[in-house]
């Protein structure tokens, strides 16, 4: 309405009001499949355009023979490794770029948003283009100086001194793992606009070791406090082939003061599968052909060097027939599953066992700290004997008054077993370990009854 010529006041502000709402919905339109201007890539104006048509202005521009020539050195400490873009596997990734282009300018709603568009007018946006690395290529690359980077972590660990005497400790050695994923996405990040960064950093992660140099000092393991010995036979192969293995897994085991030893725990079932041969065991009183044969005598070793340091005995099982590398009374029977060897380290320092497997001697060396003028003797007393019986058999495949013996059998025991402590030649104390019965096994003799011509 118009009074002496003018619009009035009212109806000039709807008409201004409907205009901005139109340039409103007019610059919706039209700029919500481009992009806004002020925002330049790759130091090209792009304001205005959708983003394929940026995408292929831009494109037309990049020399990807240059990307794919320029080089980057990666380094860790005084190493370093040279690669090309194109082995590396890099290229320009242009869904991010042109996102990254579109978004400039919509951080908030369409209304809400002018002051930032009128900021890109007065102060354009310049954005580098993004990268992607492909992993499979990066990681075949870079394969190289992982190899040469990567290792696993060494623990400290007991060592012989030259004198096979005194116990010294070896320092661990932390692992390394070279951060693949972690290097590629800094790779992709350093990169703009086909500007080398020159020189990138390999990232690398230390990986700590469970046991230190500290841990060992710690449980004072400084020299040897019990050692046993045995023999065994090297005619039955199989047999000696399974002492070797059983020893070589107990070899080195560290026990703290306060834990408990299972041997079957350390040692591990003695089976096909763990590498262990037949040899002859005893198996319900009888000696058969089994796996594992000869794992015993290293438990009986063990057995004998734990009394003689002193450690407390929790469980221990004699075998039910006598054997030969051990007196009545020495041994421990160990089947994984059933019959086990466990002491407790009831000392105030460490215990590291080591096992040595020469010729036809075991022996088991156990090292601590030793206390001055302590000593401890093993006993056997009340030692019975169980003489074997003999069996015989008639067979009319012997002539007649023939005789051949089958089996030679073995005489049965009966033993006590005490361990004895002194200190400065003075006893401290006994304590009975054991009361053991070994069955006796009788001899078989066959009497020939038969008329047997001879030839």
């Amino acid at each position: 309405m118009k009074i002496n010529g003018f619009i009035s006041r009212p109806a000039f502000q709807a008409v201004t009001a409907l205009t901005l709402l139109l340039l409103v919905v007019a610059d919706y339109f039209f700029y919500r499949d481009r992009i806004y201007p002020g925002v330049y890539l790759y130091g090209i104006n792009v304001g205005g355009l959708a983003k394929i048509q940026a995408g292929q202005l831009v494109q037309k521009k990049v020399d990807r023979e240059e990307l794919l020539r320029t080089t980057v050195l990666f380094q860790y400490n005084e190493k370093a490794w040279s690669y090309t873009c194109g082995e590396l596997g890099m290229a320009v990734d242009w869904a991010d770029t042109l996102a990254r282009a579109f978004a400039a300018g919509r951080n908030r709603p369409v209304m809400l948003n002018y002051p930032e568009r009128v900021s890109l007018l007065l102060k354009p946006v310049k954005l580098p283009l993004s990268f992607v690395v492909d992993r499979t290529q990066f990681s075949q690359a870079l394969a190289p100086a992982a190899q040469l980077i990567e290792r696993e972590p060494q623990e400290a660990r007991f060592v012989l001194a030259e004198d096979g005497v005194a116990v010294k400790i070896a320092p661990e050695i932390p692992g390394r793992s070279l951060l693949m994923e972690e290097t590629r996405q800094l790779l992709e990040n350093s990169f703009e606009a086909y500007g080398a960064p020159g020189t990138l950093p390999l990232l690398v992660r230390e990986i700590k070791t469970a046991r230190t140099a500290l841990d060992l000092r710690k449980l004072r393991v400084h020299a040897e406090v019990a050692s046993f010995s045995t023999e065994f036979a090297l005619s039955l192969p199989g047999r000696v082939h399974n002492i070797r293995l059983a020893a070589s897994a107990l070899d080195e085991f560290v026990l703290k003061p306060g834990d408990e030893f299972s041997f079957n725990a350390v040692v591990g079932e003695a089976g096909a599968a763990q590498g262990y041969l037949p040899a002859p065991v005893i198996v319900a009183g009888e000696i058969v052909e089994g796996f594992g044969g000869g794992v015993c005598q290293v438990s009986s070793t063990l057995y004998n060097a734990m009394l003689l340091a002193g450690l407390q005995l929790v469980e221990r099982t004699a075998h039910s027939l006598a054997i030969g590398y051990l007196p009545p009374g020495r041994d421990a029977a160990v089947v994984y599953g059933w019959q086990d060897l466990k002491f407790f380290n009831n000392q105030n320092h460490g215990i590291w066992i080591r096992t040595f497997a020469d010729g036809n001697s075991l022996t088991v060396r156990l090292f601590g700290e030793p206390t001055p003028g302590k000593q401890i003797k093993v006993l056997t007393t009340d030692l019975e004997v169980i003489p074997r019986s003999t069996q015989y058999t008639e067979t009319d495949s012997l002539a007649a008054g023939t005789r051949v013996n089958v089996k030679k059998g073995q005489d049965g025991y009966r033993v006590a077993v005490w361990r004895i402590t002194y200190l400065n030649g003075m006893e401290l104390g006994r304590e009975l370990l054991s009361r053991d019965f070994y069955r006796p096994v009788p001899a078989e003799v066959q009497i020939g009854t038969g008329n047997v011509s001879l030839r």
